[in-house]
């Protein structure tokens, strides 16, 4: 069963005397004529195959590339397809064919006015949703942080970010840098020296430490080192005397370990009580 957020309808890929069809809120929307269906929830279209032939419908059941391909590659917005003489065509999501391509894939990001592009030679870029060139195809990756931020991969493996205009945000010196969950926070990591530093949403530096857990819950950031915790709010700001129930607190913070001692309080030692 296939469910949308932006809709209240309900997709069923079905079978009946072995062939498959999709079922839209008890109505065949595409016939039982098919040796498998697949759905692509990033373009929202149905991947269909018979007689080892592929093809492409729509997601209210209207097909949109005929079922005519040896293969058909889902590159971001991008649909490939490879015709059984090797010859490789271009469509969009709404099956209109995309002349002289020079992007190898486009992907969606979270922000409708930015795409990512990866060219012919690997190289990643922006463009908006015109199909603007916003940054050129410089990059070793590109992923989308918030706002105008992106994570970015510069020559030498570095991670660091960027704004829409590549101007350098965050420093390209990280090995591991990853929005933080449920929040519009930044943690970046010099594996080498096992530090772990995190960035606002402001992308200001607010934290620094080595041999550090983050943990993330709805409403803060806990971060553990070996000798203490520390908390922030999901924007990034510190949270001072904050009180905050031991279950969300961590079991272990490096070679410690969480021990109540009654009224739900608890403590953490190296030693655990027999």
């Amino acid at each position: 069963m296939l469910e949308r957020e932006d809709s209240d309808a309900v997709y069923i890929i079905a079978r009946k005397n072995g062939q498959a069809g999709v079922i839209k809120n008890r109505k065949a929307i595409i016939n039982f004529a098919y040796q498998n269906i697949e759905y692509d929830d990033y373009n929202e279209v149905f991947m269909l195959e018979r007689s080892s032939k592929i093809g492409i419908a729509s997601i209210d059941g209207k097909l949109i590339i005929p079922v005519e391909y040896e293969q058909i590659n889902m590159n971001g917005i991008y649909l490939e397809t490879v015709a059984f003489d090797g010859a490789i065509t271009y469509f969009n999501a709404k099956g209109e064919k995309q002349e002289n391509t020079k992007y190898e894939s486009i992907l969606k990001t979270n922000n409708e006015n930015y795409f990512i592009t990866i060219d012919k030679q690997g190289r990643y870029g922006i463009i908006d949703r015109e199909g603007q060139t916003v940054l050129e195809n410089t990059y070793q990756y590109l992923e989308y942080v918030y706002e105008d931020y992106f994570i970015a991969s510069n020559d030498n493996g570095n991670l660091g970010i960027i704004n829409k205009m590549g101007d350098i945000v965050v420093e390209f010196k990280y090995e591991v840098l990853q929005k933080v969950d449920n929040s519009n926070m930044v943690e970046a990591k010099i594996l080498k020296q096992d530090i772990t530093e995190l960035y606002s949403s402001k992308l200001e530096k607010v934290y620094t430490n080595k041999k550090v857990s983050v943990y993330s819950y709805e409403d803060h950031i806990e971060v553990a080192s070996q000798d203490k915790i520390e908390y922030f709010d999901v924007q990034g700001n510190k949270i001072e005397d904050v009180q905050i129930s031991n279950t969300k607190q961590p079991q272990h913070i490096g070679p410690y370990h969480k021990v109540y001692y009654g009224y739900g309080e608890c403590y953490y030692t190296k030693e655990i009580e027999e």
